[in-house]
C-alpha cells in the first residue's frame, strides 16, 4: 500500500512537469480544485491501507485460534451392558447398565500434556457403570480424571503424572487381582520404560483428615521385558505397596470392609504392606497371538494380631492372593476375536477389598473361582464382548455373573 502511495505521488509530479506551461495559464480556482482531488485520493489510499491492516490482524488472530484448536483432542466411548446374577440362596437378578466417558486432551507444549475426563456413574472408586432404573430419572456425571503428564526427555518413555489419572502400575494380562480397571488413584507417579527395564513409582493420598493423620498409598514396581523375537517376549517383575494409617477407618465406605477383617473400632484390623510378583509371556501359536500371565501378592502385615494386639477372629492368617490365566487372539481389526480365561483365589486380607475387582464375587476379597471372556470386533470402533464369572464367595455360596457388552469408541 505504501508503494501505491509513492507511485501516485510520482505520477502527480510527472504530470505537473509535463503540463507546466499550460498550467501557468490555469486559474487559482482550478489549481485548488486539483489539490482537493489529490487530497481525496490520498485519504482514500490511507483508508484502504488501514482496512488492509485490520484484515491482516483478523487473519492472524484466526490462525492463532486454529493453532490452539489443533492442540485439543476430544475422545471417548459408550458402552451398553446387559448383566445377570445368580447367587446361591438369593433371587436371580437382571439389569441393564451404561457407561459413557468423554475426555478432553490438551497439548500445552512439547513436553507437557493435560487431560480432563468426565464419566457416568456414582462416586464409587472402582465402577463407572450407571444402572438404568429410578423411573427414567436423570443420571449423574463424575470427574474421572484430571491430570498433567510431563515427559521432558525426548526419545524416552519417562513421564511424571500428577492429579487424578489412570492406574500407573502394570497389571499382567490387564487382570484385576490388586486393582480394578476403573480405579483412578490421586497423587503423583513416575513411569520409566527403557524397552528392557521398566519401573513405576507413586505416592497417593487415600484419605485426608483434618484431626488425624492422613492415609496414603506408596507403591513401586520394578520389572524387565525380554524379547526373544518379534512375536515372543517375557515380562516379569516385583511390586511393593504400603497403605499407611489403616487403623483410622476403612477406605471409601467407613461402614464396609469389602471382605477385609475389621477391628472392633470399625477400621481395618491389619496394616497393608503388600509384596507382588508378576509375569506375562507373549508368543504366537497356530498363527494366533497368545498370552500367559500370573500375579501373586502377600500382605506381610498379617500375623494373627492386629492393631493394639487385637486378635484375629478368623483364627488363621488369610494374607495371600494369586491369579493365573491365558489369552488367545487379539480383537484389533474388524472380524478378529479373542478369548480369555483366568482363575484366582483371593484371601480375606491379601489386598484392600475396596480397590480389587468389583465384578469378581460381586466385589471385595475372600473368594475364588473362574472368569471367562470373549471379544469380537464387529467394525471399526465397535466391539462386542461377553464375560462370565463362576465363583465361590466368603460364605461358600456359588456366585455367577454374566455381562454382555456393546462398546463404541470415538
Amino acid at each position: 500500500m505504501e508503494l501505491l502511495k509513492k507511485s501516485f505521488a510520482c505520477a502527480v509530479a510527472s504530470g505537473c512537469l509535463t503540463f507546466s506551461l499550460p498550467a501557468l495559464a490555469a486559474s487559482d480556482a482550478e489549481i485548488q480544485q486539483l489539490k482537493a482531488q489529490v487530497r481525496v485520493l490520498m485519504d482514500r489510499i490511507q483508508e484502504l491501507e488501514d482496512k488492509q491492516e485490520q484484515a491482516m490482524d483478523k487473519i492472524e488472530k484466526t490462525t492463532d485460534k486454529i493453532k490452539w484448536a489443533e492442540k485439543i483432542k476430544v475422545k471417548g466411548d459408550f458402552r451398553f451392558r446387559h448383566e445377570s446374577f445368580w447367587r446361591e440362596h438369593e433371587n436371580d437378578r437382571h439389569r441393564q447398565r451404561i457407561r459413557a466417558r468423554l475426555g478432553l486432551l490438551a497439548k500445552i507444549n512439547d513436553t507437557v500434556d493435560t487431560g480432563l475426563w468426565i464419566v457416568t456413574g456414582s462416586d464409587e472408586p472402582v465402577s463407572t457403570n450407571q444402572t438404568l432404573d429410578d423411573g427414567f430419572s436423570t443420571k449423574g456425571i463424575q470427574l474421572d480424571q484430571a491430570y498433567f503428564d510431563w515427559h521432558p526427555l525426548e526419545g524416552t518413555k519417562f513421564k511424571v503424572l500428577g492429579g487424578k489419572f489412570k492406574n500407573p502400575f502394570f497389571r499382567p494380562g490387564k487382570t484385576e487381582l490388586l486393582w480394578d480397571g476403573d480405579l483412578r488413584p490421586e497423587g503423583i507417579a513416575i513411569k520409566y520404560d527403557s524397552g528392557v527395564i521398566f519401573t513405576n513409582v507413586g505416592a497417593f493420598i487415600v484419605e485426608e483428615r483434618s484431626s488425624d493423620a492422613e492415609s496414603r498409598l506408596y507403591g513401586s514396581q520394578l520389572g524387565a521385558k525380554m524379547a526373544m523375537n518379534q512375536d515372543t517376549y517375557l515380562k516379569a517383575g516385583i511390586g511393593y505397596f504400603y497403605f499407611s494409617n489403616t487403623d483410622e477407618e476403612t477406605f471409601f465406605d467407613s461402614s464396609d470392609g469389602f471382605g477385609n477383617t475389621i477391628a472392633t473400632n470399625g477400621a481395618y484390623l491389619y496394616d497393608f504392606e503388600e509384596v507382588e510378583l508378576f509375569t506375562e509371556i507373549g508368543f504366537k501359536a497356530m498363527g494366533l497371538p497368545m498370552k500367559l500371565f500370573a500375579d501373586y501378592v502377600v500382605n506381610t502385615e498379617v500375623d494373627g494380631k492386629g492393631h493394639d494386639g487385637e486378635l484375629d477372629p478368623n483364627g488363621k492368617d488369610e494374607d495371600e492372593a494369586y491369579l493365573v490365566g491365558f489369552q488367545v487372539g487379539k480383537a484389533k481389526k474388524p472380524g478378529e476375536w479373542k478369548f480369555k480365561y483366568s482363575y484366582r483365589d483371593v484371601e480375606k486380607d491379601a489386598v484392600i477389598g475396596a480397590y480389587t475387582d468389583s465384578d469378581f464375587i460381586g466385589g471385595g476379597t475372600d473368594g475364588q473361582g473362574h472368569e471367562f471372556g470373549f471379544g469380537y470386533k464387529i467394525a471399526k470402533n465397535w466391539d462386542f464382548s461377553v464375560s462370565y464369572f463362576d465363583n465361590i464367595d466368603a460364605d461358600d455360596d456359588d456366585f455367577e455373573r454374566m455381562m454382555l457388552d456393546l462398546k463404541f469408541k470415538y
